[in-house]
């Protein structure tokens, strides 16, 4: 979903109902959303990595990329925003 997706679907709720996460995909309890914050993440091989697990984004490029062009690493990174 994106964010614009996100958007639009909330603007047809109360603005000031509380949001609540799922703890998982069969309903089993709820969480409160407490925030958000952006990120980038490399899809490499079997999971995702997420660019905030590194101090930065050469250091994530030397586990993930054998390139010497950086710009291209930067270029594979999808940008994400995590609710939490």
């Amino acid at each position: 979903m994106k964010v614009k997706d996100l958007i639009a679907l909330l603007k047809e709720y109360d603005e000031n109902a509380d949001v609540l996460l799922q703890k998982d995909d069969e309903g089993n309890g709820y969480r409160s959303l407490n925030g958000a914050e952006e990120d980038s993440y490399y899809s490499g091989g079997s999971e995702d990595v997420f660019l905030s697990s590194y101090n930065s984004v050469d250091e994530m490029a030397q586990d993930f990329f054998d390139g010497e062009d950086i710009y291209e690493f930067i270029g594979q990174l999808q940008d994400v925003v995590v609710l939490y």
